[in-house]
């Protein structure tokens, strides 16, 4: 082989060496985006969000097609029931698959509802994994929840990139809240109602009374300290939700005889309204307990903040909307807390001493 072909054949190895060199990083460079959510077109960020893995062994469980906490409660509730049902059986059970595939209707109470339960099947040591909505606007609501900040890709074990969007779920809690986050989301919020940041001591107050509760309460079901905080941003509005697992309102109240003898004639709905009036004790005693739900029952009656709703046992009540209000057929082991706050709420608080 003379010398002018080597060179040649030198060359083109070169060359191919270089190119294969640019297609790793170029692939590298591609991956890195996908996962810090710097890049990547559309095709690659919807690849990078498949939240399913090999499911042998796996309990399967539904997800209702209208997977809205506030629009359909019992068809929500009694999906968490499955999965207590579930993971309560005696049998070993290597993981559950969810699927979410048929969902039509969803909503961030039931998005929040399931998170906790995957928290709790974590400590169990047991896996989960399941499929995305089909329908675009379900899927792309879940995506822009935060719900992937939450869970792993368990085909990779890595987890997923952040939500694409304002609207998160902002903090998660066990024994204590995380006062920083909670005051940082707050003061986002006023400024994107006022255009310009600022603090706002109602919504703070009585986030740290839901989740003082939350904490409490949590003390007779240690295994079940779980809540989750989120906001959702519309054009003029934030919504805020507060999601708690454990006994409910209803589940923690202590009352004297008279007054078991007395809610003997009365519905649940009448009772909850009762406790955030201050018409009980809270289970504890403490002289200190049970201000709280006084405190918000205040701050919603006052106009500071608005529509607030609560699912709590056996009870979805509206602070606004008596209509609304409405004792269930499905009974729901914790707390969904929902409210507005918008310009008018932060005018009121800001003129509270003006006479």
């Amino acid at each position: 082989m003379n010398r002018g072909v080597r060179d040649i054949i030198h060359e083109r190895i070169r060359r191919d060496n270089l190119e294969r060199r640019r297609i790793r990083s170029k692939n590298k460079s591609k991956a890195n985006r996908i996962q810090n959510n710097n890049g990547g077109n559309k095709k690659d960020r919807e690849q990078s969000h498949k939240y399913f893995s090999s499911t042998y062994g796996f309990e399967t469980i539904d997800a209702p097609p209208n997977f809205s906490l506030l629009e359909y409660p019992e068809d929500v509730i009694q999906f968490i029931k499955k999965i207590d049902d579930l993971y309560m059986s005696k049998k070993h059970i290597v993981g559950v698959k969810f699927d979410l595939k048929d969902i039509v209707k969803v909503d961030i109470g039931a998005i929040c509802l399931l998170l906790s339960k995957l928290n709790e099947l974590s400590k169990l040591r047991i896996r989960n994994c399941g499929t995305f909505p089909r329908d675009e606007v379900c899927k792309r609501f879940i995506y822009n929840s935060g719900f992937l900040d939450y869970i792993k890709d368990l085909t990779t074990g890595k987890s997923f990139m952040g939500a694409m969007g304002n609207n998160l779920i902002i903090n998660r809690g066990f024994d204590k809240t995380d006062n920083f986050a909670t005051a940082a989301e707050i003061r986002k919020a006023i400024k994107h109602i006022t255009g310009s940041e600022g603090r706002y001591a109602p919504v703070y107050s009585i986030i740290q009374e839901m989740c003082s509760n939350s904490v409490e309460h949590a003390n007779y079901h240690v295994e079940k300290k779980n809540w989750f905080l989120s906001s959702s941003y519309g054009e003029k509005s934030v919504t805020f939700t507060m999601t708690d697992i454990g006994a409910g309102i209803l589940g923690t109240l202590k009352k004297k005889l008279s007054d078991v003898l007395n809610d003997s004639m009365r519905s649940n709905v009448d009772i909850l309204e009762n406790a955030f009036d201050k018409k009980y004790e809270s289970r504890t005693g403490d002289i200190n307990r049970n201000k709280g739900l006084p405190r918000i029952f205040q701050m919603a009656s006052e106009g500071y903040i608005k529509n607030l709703i609560v699912v709590t046992n056996d009870v979805i009540f509206s602070f606004n909307d008596t209509s609304f209000s409405r004792k269930l057929d499905k009974l729901f082991n914790g707390t969904f807390y929902c409210w507005t706050l918008d310009n008018e709420c932060i005018i009121k608080w800001k003129s509270r001493f003006v006479k």
